[in-house]
């Protein structure tokens, strides 16, 4: 039975991703006339291919993202079909390698149990926990003895029954970078960001940092968000302009200022490289930067009320 594949977040595509007529496709084989034609140019331009190559992986890790992962595959292969540019040969095999590997994590959890066939060890289920003397593994089951107080009965689990929690481990060794690549891929679409990025950072590889790059958009909007609450600023729709707008509104307020300038750079000081603060540039122009002086307290301490 396969590993069910982690619950993935809404549809909304994420940060950063480029928005493109593939993404709404169903993803078959056609799916690549969907994809934007190459811009015009020499054929194995190192700068033209990198562009492309990266628009292709922001739309596969989003799809890892959401937990798709045959639609990931198959953004891939239609994504890298009949372009009119050639792409570097060995970065497309190692991201296809990669790739490859998503099927493999059934195999790679049953594995870890045949290789413990005879001993004794703790097993996380979706009810309960048990200690099973494992016997054998065969045809997606793993079958064993359980210890009792009255004796010994026989029990058997399928993949779909272990707790999501005890995949991980059982994908291989921590200084595997691909088993890494595969742990980061099951807790993107949960609430551990920061993991998944560590686990893709000790993985390395092309797609292993477009998955964390992409993270890294993601966890910009969510505080970008936070943010804008925070303040309070009251604009519909959340464009740049229109919040802009409305914090130069709030600027004849200082103190509505000095908080904005604080939560800004606060903001930048995480998240100045993403695309996403990129694309509300002229809000942060317009919030402008903090003009007090440093105080004991941190920039923007509360004085000592007289």
């Amino acid at each position: 039975e396969p590993v069910p594949p982690p619950p993935g977040p809404s549809a909304v595509p994420p940060a950063g991703a480029p928005e493109s007529p593939a993404r709404l496709a169903a993803l078959a084989p056609e799916a690549a006339e969907e994809l934007p034609p190459a811009p015009p140019g020499p054929r194995n331009a190192p700068p033209l291919a990198d562009q492309v190559l990266r628009q292709i992986l922001d739309l596969v890790v989003g799809e890892l993202y959401r937990g798709n992962y045959d639609a990931a595959t198959a953004l891939w292969a239609a994504g890298t079909r009949n372009l009119a540019i050639e792409l570097p040969a060995e970065r497309v095999a190692a991201i296809q390698a990669r790739l490859a590997l998503l099927p493999t994590m059934q195999d790679r959890v049953l594995n870890s149990f045949a290789e413990e066939r005879g001993k004794a060890v703790t097993v996380q289920l979706r009810n309960n926990k048990i200690t099973l003397l494992v016997q054998t593994v065969a045809n997606g089951r793993v079958s064993g003895l359980v210890q009792v107080e009255q004796g010994q009965f026989r029990y058997s689990f399928s993949l779909a029954e272990l707790n999501p929690r005890e995949i991980p481990r059982r994908l291989g060794s921590e200084n595997d970078p691909d088993a890494n690549f595969l742990r980061g891929v099951l807790a993107m679409p949960g609430a551990k960001p920061k993991t998944a990025r560590d686990l893709f950072l000790l993985s390395g590889g092309e797609l292993a940092e477009a998955c964390a790059r992409l993270l890294g958009e993601e966890e910009a909007r969510r505080d970008f968000t936070l943010m804008v609450d925070e303040l309070q600023v009251g604009a519909t729709p959340r464009t740049p302009e229109a919040l802009a707008e409305a914090v130069r509104r709030g600027n004849a307020d200082p103190a509505f200022q000095l908080r904005a300038q604080i939560a800004a750079r606060t903001f930048l000081s995480n998240h100045a490289g993403t695309r996403f603060a990129r694309q509300y540039q002229s809000l942060f122009e317009t919030i402008g930067t903090p003009r007090v002086p440093e105080t004991p307290g941190g920039l923007g301490a509360v004085p000592p009320q007289p």
